[in-house]
């Protein structure tokens, strides 16, 4: 039997792996407060939602494509990372 060789190499730690889930989730913007687009899952009945997450409306506008004053009830999908936070605007 061939011994392996000697890897003097940087090595990955399998243990502790690098990946991070994410979901893609479909949100909806309620209102624009100064600089900020307030952000809320679409599909949740307003009863049962969260407190809405500010998030820069620019940022989500430039990604939609629209302008910042045509994002009050836009809706669209949003990948929501393992931290809870939204990136990744999409049109629906």
């Amino acid at each position: 039997m061939t011994p392996l060789p000697n890897h003097d190499g940087p090595r990955h730690d399998y243990s502790m792996e690098e990946t991070m889930t994410t979901e893609r989730v479909t949100v909806r913007v309620l209102l624009l407060f100064g600089d900020q687009a307030e952000v809320v899952a679409a599909d949740v009945p307003p009863g049962e939602r969260a407190e809405p997450e500010r998030y820069p409306a620019a940022e989500i506008a430039a990604a939609l494509g629209v302008a910042v004053g045509d994002l009050p009830g836009t809706r669209m999908t949003a990948e929501a990372g393992e931290d809870g936070r939204l990136s990744g605007w999409q049109s629906v």
